[in-house]
């Protein structure tokens, strides 16, 4: 039936002809109509007048809803303008698929194509529904593939995989093949089937069909066999015990973290719980048996997992002894089972693989076998090693462990290792030299000889010191000999000499140390002692400062070397040597000096910090030692010198400043004075507490020495520092982020501000 204007229509078509695009007049023409086709009519000419409204279609579809044909023409029509609407093509497809129309393919195809990826997981989920039904008419081969699409499109908001909508094996089965064959990258494809084997309703499948499924998977992603395996468990709970529980300990036996291991363990444990109700008294006491066995087992399942990821590393085989705990057989079982599957030169962890064989020997040694203990430590010294050290660290067990036979069987051992088996181009070798076997370097292992000296000290306290102090004077010789001692040793064999030899010859040995050790740190410590030692046992003037000369002609840290110049100085203040004492002071300053601007190392702030304190003290005692020579003009040098310091803080050179100003007041030279005020005054902000004391002495100052013309003009000056310095930070402040200064600009130019003081007075003046 046609559609005809009736009478009460008359007001709406008045409002709607002054504004025929407005949505709520065309909506409230629509409404104020009973009749459904009367409606439709209206809302017909609405979304002709304005197409792109979705509220003028949503009512037209609701007023057409009755009429299957009409609502299958009222989308065709609105998908022309809406062809980017989900909620349209959704109506759409469910429409076409409830009447089984045979063009529903096309247009799920069309939706696809029209519509953001975000929404075609809504599409997917119809789409999938058309291919399971059976007047589809589409071949199982089309079926599989729209399945395979479905699950590829799986971030997209489609819950499960189809298979719940058909049992067809061989579907199931060409869909699992189109995800392995479909051209995509491999980490995709396996994301594709682990989705697929997380749907709600693959545990409904044939025990065929599952395992194919599941074993297939495993052979194409053998690092996910823990998870898989526990879903092969699940699958046979409530099938074939036997089997399920076979499952759970695959699944434990082959987990490659600890995270696979855990969720196996609790899996596993979870079943075993549920399934205790069902079973009778004599069963039930039996199974909690084997629970609480298993129960035990968790630390070594977790070990187990470790090991397989990392069977080189020493903490996981140490982990895994200390769980047996006083089980000396478990113990001793798992240190083997380390020592053959560790390759030694790939060991990992925080421990190194001499603590496997520690351990080993330390369960016998425990009971007091020696014995097999020596003979374990035997078996490790003839095994490969990554360093030195490692080697040395067995033989210092091995010898540890002769002690407890008895004194000479361990002396006998590390004098052999250390002695007579050194090559003899020894002096070609190095410790760190990789290319050499680790046995042949072993003689250069500072770590060994230690070992062998500290037990000589150890048995000075028994029958036969002279015997010992002999060996002991040997090992000391040894090592100077084949250039393996360190520092520390040095002193101790210094020690030695002087204590059972003579001083002269551990002078000698601390002058061969300071050409042999060139670092500066070692230098320093050589010379401290070494000065030490000859001010005490010397008393040739000349001699010892001949050494002091040559200490102070090698880098040195300048931190540290205040220690050495306090002992000069102290060493010439008894001389009573006032010049000899200058000059010192001087070689000091411009010993620290050079530290700072040539540091022979790398210094912390606070170390750079002392060398300038240091520094600054020895300035001030400069000047206190040369005013006792009463020479002014050499006082003014020094003065200027230390002033013109670049290294000190302004707090320093403000002290400096005011000495010197001290200095010229006594010697009643006014002007040099008034001149000195300016400098040191114009260093910093008047108003800064810094130079509080600068601008109260030189108030004083002219109060008593100058005029009323000179107080004014210091006001003055001060007022214009004052000034200056505000500029400044004003200038600072108005810094924009492109790290321009605002300035004025006149014709294209920009007028730079002043930056220098034209009242400043250079210090190297003429005074």
């Amino acid at each position: 039936m046609p559609w005809i204007l009736q009478e009460e229509d008359l007001s709406y078509e008045q409002q709607i002809a002054k504004d025929p695009y407005n949505e709520s007049h065309w909506l409230e023409y629509a409404e104020g109509t009973s009749d459904k086709h009367h409606r439709a009519g209206i809302l017909d000419r609405a979304t002709a007048t304005l197409p792109a409204s979705t509220l003028l279609w949503n009512a037209y579809f609701e007023a057409v809803f009755g009429n299957k044909t009409k609502l299958k023409a009222a989308y065709e029509k609105a998908l022309k303008v809406l062809n980017t609407s989900p909620s349209i093509w959704t109506k759409y497809l469910q429409l076409l698929l409830d009447q089984r129309c045979q063009l529903v393919k096309t247009k799920f195809e069309e939706a696809l194509f029209n519509l953001p990826e975000s929404y075609h997981g809504d599409i997917w989920r119809i789409y999938i529904e058309y291919a399971g039904a059976s007047w589809s008419g589409e071949s199982d081969t089309a079926i599989s593939l729209i399945y395979t699409q479905a699950i590829y499109a799986k971030d997209l908001g489609i819950p499960n995989t189809p298979m719940h909508t058909s049992q067809n094996g061989d579907i199931i089965r060409r869909i699992w093949s189109n995800i392995w064959l479909k051209k995509v990258d491999p980490e995709s494809s396996k994301a594709l089937a682990e989705y697929t084997l997380q749907s709600d309703h693959i545990l409904d499948l044939g025990p065929q069909l599952f395992d194919f499924l599941v074993d297939d998977y495993i052979l194409r992603s053998p690092s996910q066999k823990s998870s898989t395996l526990l879903l092969k468990a699940r699958y046979y709970e409530d099938r074939e015990i036997p089997l399920a529980r076979h499952y759970y300990n695959q699944a434990l036996s082959v987990a490659t973290s600890v995270k696979d291991a855990v969720s196996a363990f609790n899996a596993y444990l979870d079943f075993e719980d549920s399934i205790l109700e069902s079973l009778d008294d004599s069963d039930l006491a039996n199974r909690l048996d084997i629970l609480d066995r298993f129960l035990e087992k968790r630390p070594f399942f977790i070990n187990d997992v470790r090991l397989r990821a990392n069977p080189n590393s020493v903490d996981v085989w140490l982990e895994r002894s200390s769980i047996f705990g006083n089980d000396n057989a478990g113990r001793i079982k798992t240190l083997v089972d380390a020592i053959m599957n560790i390759n030694p030169l790939q060991a990992t962890g925080s421990r190194n693989l001499v603590e496997i064989w520690d351990e080993y020997a330390r369960i016998y040694l425990d009971s007091g076998d020696v014995h097999t203990a020596v003979l374990i430590y035997s078996k490790a010294a003839n095994t490969q090693f990554k360093e030195v050290k490692d080697l040395a660290s067995v033989h210092i067990s091995w010898t540890e462990a002769l002690l407890q036979m008895s004194d000479d069987a361990a002396l006998e051992h590390i004098e052999d290792i250390l002695y007579n088996h050194i090559p003899s181009n020894h002096k070609e070798i190095k410790v760190q030299h990789a290319k050499v076997p680790i046995k042949t370097r072993l003689f250069k292992c500072t770590e060994l000889w230690k070992f062998y000296i500290d037990l000589l000290k150890a048995l000075l306290d028994e029958e036969k010191p002279e015997f010992v102090w002999n060996k002991l004077q040997v090992a000391y010789q040894k090592m100077v000999d084949l250039e393996v001692i360190t520092l520390g040793l040095i002193f101790d064999y210094a020690a030695f000499l002087k204590e059972r030899v003579s001083r002269d010859r551990a002078m000698m040995l601390y002058e061969q140390a300071l050409e042999d050790f060139q670092a500066p740190h070692a230098q320093f410590d050589l010379w401290l002692v070494y000065l030490s030692e000859l001010l005490e046992s010397s008393s040739n003037t000349e001699r010892i400062r001949e050494h002091f000369d040559q200490c102070f002609s090698t880098p040195l840290p300048g931190h540290l070397v205040r220690k050495l110049f306090d002992k000069y100085l102290a060493f010439e203040s008894k001389t009573e040597s006032s010049l000899k004492i200058i000059k010192i002071l001087e070689r000091a300053i411009s010993y620290l000096h050079s530290s700072i601007e040539t540091p022979v190392t790398k210094y912390e702030k606070s170390e750079l910090n002392k060398i300038v304190d240091d520094k600054y003290d020895y300035s001030v005692s400069l000047l206190t030692r040369v005013a006792k020579l009463k020479d002014h003009e050499l006082m003014r040098s020094a003065f200027q010198k230390a002033a013109e310091d670049p290294h000190f803080s302004m707090p320093q050179i403000i002290d400096i400043g005011l000495r010197f100003i001290d200095f010229e007041i006594a010697q009643r030279e006014v002007v040099r004075s008034r001149s000195l005020f300016k400098h040191f005054a114009q260093l910093g902000n008047p108003e800064s507490h810094l130079f509080a004391e600068v601008w109260s002495k030189w108030e004083g100052f002219e109060v008593d020495h100058g005029i009323q013309e000179t107080f004014k003009e210091m006001l003055r000056f001060k007022r214009q520092l004052i000034r200056e310095h505000a500029e400044t930070d004003q200038n600072k402040s108005e810094v924009n982020p492109m790290g321009f200064v605002k300035g004025e600009t006149k014709g294209g130019e920009i007028k730079q501000m002043a930056d220098e003081n034209p009242d400043a007075i250079d210090l190297d003046m003429d005074m």
